[in-house]
């Protein structure tokens, strides 16, 4: 509790009160932001089908969710770890891809996590007889 404050009080010496005072309005003084990564899939990969998005997300407050974000369009909202959703990735053009998953906090603090893709639902070619 000590150490918070003491940086709760360098953050508005450095940033000036009106900078944070949203950021000092809760009791507890959270101001600072969850934890949030993308574990499936890895940036870089293709996916094809259904895939199963998944995110570790963590704060010392709790989770209020984890949204998860196909560019700027909401794909759905986990609530409760582990969180993760599916995605039919035949919604969507073949091509790179930019999945985003946003976590809040229970004091509304938030943080987000981004990878690219690559969308490749060619079906497999037959072997020649």
């Amino acid at each position: 509790m000590r150490i918070r404050l003491r940086f709760q009080l360098l953050l508005a010496f450095l940033l000036g009160p009106s900078l944070t005072a949203g950021c000092l309005t809760s009791s507890s003084g959270d101001f600072f932001p969850p934890f949030v990564e993308i574990t499936h899939p890895q940036d870089g990969d293709t996916v094809s089908g259904v895939v199963d998005i998944s995110a570790a997300a963590s704060d010392d407050s709790g989770i209020e969710s984890v949204r998860f974000y196909l560019g700027a369009t909401l794909l759905g909202v986990d609530e409760i770890a582990p969180y993760s959703w599916l995605w039919n990735t035949a919604t969507v053009t073949p091509g790179t891809a930019q999945i985003e998953a946003r976590v809040a906090d229970t004091f509304g603090n938030t943080a987000f996590h981004r990878i690219t893709v690559t969308v490749d639902n060619t079906p497999p070619q037959a072997a020649p007889y």
